[in-house]
């Protein structure tokens, strides 16, 4: 015979033992904070600025510029968290060159990208976060144009260089290695390697030869098999195709475009040849992929026409957020930000980052941000849940109730 309490115990620990998960389409997306990056303090007169990348422990990597001029020097910088896990003041480097765009960085700091001083090509690098370094090329005997793009944990860097011909080259280079070794499976064809993930698979796009002419296609390659194959991925469902990011898991992201000029983001499974398709948000023609994390979380740019004409995506669980329109709802009056105008790239914690438009500028708006980003049930979901809990509670009392 059960007495009440021992009822009442049993339910509890049904309840607790109960899980019930939202749909994931009933959620809500939540920003913490945006972050203006002061970059370089009082010592930089900061113009212009945007972050293109950050890694799994949240170091933040971008150009800015000081001078309005399309001549003017575009310095790089990296910006790491403070102790509170806030964004503040970003150190420059290679304030020596007169073109510096970091690209990528790994979680050790290493940081890969492209530079020129007045008198040289474009050149690749790979530098450690610290100012007394010298930014050199990885590649010394090279006269022509070549860029990093991306590097993984084991420093190895992905890009391109510029060959005898003007066409591009993917290259995949360890740090110190000899050389820009081009993807050899890909048999010359014009290329460039976007991204490598912690596993050595490489993402890029190169151009083959179509029933109607030239086509770019998304790959992946496996760089741990130097031989190949590479896997094309084909057009993707439209007319061109191309991949800007991978995660560890090999899903890649990216964009494709259509017969009608428009584009749109995508998300493809590893070992899927049909990709996801990623909405494009009413009042938008156009959408582009720039980054994914582990939960397959997208980041990226819609843009179309009239005052709004671009903004700053996530899609995440099955649906796309309008990064400019939820921080506007959040922030209200105390909003710093017009718009938020592209996501470049984002890490497994779920920190953004990218450009936006300063609030009350009339010139020279475009800066830096950093955001953190999370989920969370909608309302009358945590109602749902608490009817379903207590709904199931009441049917085992009941249960217990007529045993006794």
């Amino acid at each position: 015979m059960h007495d009440l309490r021992t009822i009442s115990l049993s339910a509890l620990v049904l309840l607790a033992s109960v899980s019930i998960s939202p749909p994931a389409s009933a959620t809500i997306l939540v920003i913490d904070q945006v972050y203006l990056l002061d970059i370089g303090g009082s010592r930089f007169n900061e113009l212009y600025s945007t972050a293109t990348a950050i890694s799994s422990t949240g170091e933040v990597v971008g150009s800015a510029k000081s001078n309005t001029s399309a001549s003017a020097t575009v310095t790089g910088f990296y910006a790491t968290p403070a102790a509170d896990g806030t964004y503040r003041e970003a150190t420059l480097f290679g304030t020596n060159l007169s073109r510096n765009f970091p690209n990528a960085v790994n979680a050790n700091g290493v940081i890969a990208g492209q530079a020129r001083t007045s008198s040289t090509s474009t050149r690749s690098y790979a530098y450690k976060d610290n100012p007394a370094n010298a930014v050199t090329p990885l590649d010394a005997a090279r006269t022509a144009n070549d860029s990093a793009l991306g590097i993984n944990q084991a420093q190895t860097v992905v890009g391109y260089f510029v060959d005898t011909a003007g066409n591009n080259q993917a290259f995949v280079a360890p740090v110190g290695s000899s050389g820009l070794p081009s993807i050899q499976a890909l048999k010359g064809a014009a290329s460039e390697a976007r991204a490598i993930n912690d596993q050595g698979t490489v993402a890029g796009v190169f151009t083959v030869q179509g029933k109607n002419g030239p086509e770019q296609h998304a790959f992946t390659f496996d760089s741990n098999k130097p031989a190949g194959p590479v896997q094309d991925l084909g057009t993707l469902g439209g007319i061109a195709s191309e991949a800007s990011a991978i995660n560890s898991a090999g899903d890649v992201a990216g964009s494709y475009k259509l017969s009608n000029g428009r584009t749109n983001a995508y998300l493809l499974k590893s070992g899927m040849s049909t990709p996801l398709t990623l909405a494009t948000p009413t009042g938008f023609l156009d959408s582009f992929a720039k980054g994914v994390n582990g939960q397959d979380w997208v980041v990226g740019q819609a843009t179309g026409t009239g005052i709004h004409s671009q903004t700053a995506l996530l899609w995440a669980n099955g649906q796309v957020f309008d990064l400019t329109a939820v921080w506007a709802a959040a922030a209200g009056t105390t909003n710093q930000w017009s718009e938020l105008s592209l996501a470049t790239a984002i890490n497994d914690n779920g920190w953004i980052v990218g450009q936006g438009l300063l609030a009350n500028c009339q010139n020279n708006c475009m800066r830096a941000f950093v955001l953190h980003a999370g989920l969370v049930p909608e309302p009358e979901v945590y109602l749902m849940l608490v009817v379903g809990l207590v709904a199931v509670g009441s049917l085992r009392i009941r249960q217990l109730s007529h045993k006794t």
